[in-house]
């Protein structure tokens, strides 16, 4: 809405003065500074926002992401020159919840673990220092798969070949009992 408002500046400051508005309708060069640096300051949240609700579904990796984001954006429009007090303000209030709600987001280990394992981001998606914690519960993890659980799964594997073979060797018997015929003797079968 401030975008636009500012894009329409000219229309605007013309309309108010064909149709001779009082002085509260009037905008003073201080407030069109005001509404032209809050515009920089928000322009993030409009592009997270558009970047959160274009997608059918939003991994979870890229919510550290877009948070490091803001908080970078926030912190480089304080730092920015001849900022006007109020927008000093917004941007003040805008570090202090963004903090608030999102300081400890990297110790979510779920959500730390799917930055690291998206290829998009990596290293590169972490704020702190999380990454060699999340990197070394990876490998925890992965090392305690391997044991236990790989041998499980060869095994499982196994019986369900195993079965799948005693299974086609029964529907084989069972078809050709069934047309009249004896499969089995064009295609021998082995007797469990």
């Amino acid at each position: 809405m401030l975008t636009r408002f500012l894009k329409n500046k000219e229309p605007l400051l013309s309309t108010i003065v064909l149709l001779q508005l009082s002085e509260e309708f009037k905008l003073n060069p201080q407030e069109w500074d005001i509404i032209d640096h809050s515009i920089n300051a928000l322009t993030v949240f409009n592009a997270v926002t558009e970047e959160i609700s274009s997608e059918k579904t939003v991994s979870a990796s890229k919510i550290i992401v877009l948070t490091k984001f803001h908080s970078r954006h926030v912190n480089s429009s304080l730092e920015g020159k001849n900022l006007p007090e109020e927008v000093k303000n917004m941007c003040r209030e805008l570090k202090q919840e963004l903090n608030r709600r999102f300081s400890n987001i990297e110790s979510n280990e779920l959500l730390s673990q799917c930055v690291l394992l998206d290829p998009r981001f990596k290293r590169k998606g972490f704020i702190s220092e999380k990454f060699q914690p999340t990197k070394a519960a990876i490998e925890k993890k992965i090392a305690g798969l391997t044991s236990q659980q790989i041998k499980t799964g060869l095994s499982k594997k196994r019986q369900i070949t195993i079965e799948n073979q005693k299974n086609a060797g029964n529907i084989l018997l069972i078809c050709g009992k069934i047309s009249g015929k004896m499969l089995s003797q064009r295609m021998p079968v082995r007797q469990q």
